[in-house]
């Protein structure tokens, strides 16, 4: 059997080192207690790292294209760093910029 490969079209990848912390969290929580804080202390080379590791993840899941929501972009080397990582892993990936309100 041969299959497409899968299409991911919502994924945070700069918070990968993250992904266990906020699972039990409701949404308010969560933007009040993770974009309040530790997002806030991000340097470019968090979401770098995050997203480095989290994009070829997303190969060995099956998965052969990502839609990259990035919304931690602090400051334009944020975005920029993001973009790096993406470039660096190889991955098929269209990166999605916004930035989410702080609390």
């Amino acid at each position: 059997m041969v299959l497409t490969g899968l299409v991911n079209v919502h994924i945070h990848l700069w918070r990968t080192r993250l992904r266990d912390l906020a699972g039990d969290w409701i949404s308010a929580e969560y933007h009040k207690r993770f974009h309040g804080n530790p997002a806030m202390r991000y340097t470019p080379e968090d979401p770098y790292l995050g997203t480095f590791v989290g994009a070829p993840g997303q190969i060995g899941a099956g998965t052969t294209c990502v839609f990259y929501w990035c919304h931690n972009n602090l400051t334009p080397d944020h975005a920029d760093r993001s973009i790096d990582a993406l470039m660096d892993s190889g991955t098929r990936t269209v990166f999605g910029r916004t930035r989410v309100p702080r609390p």
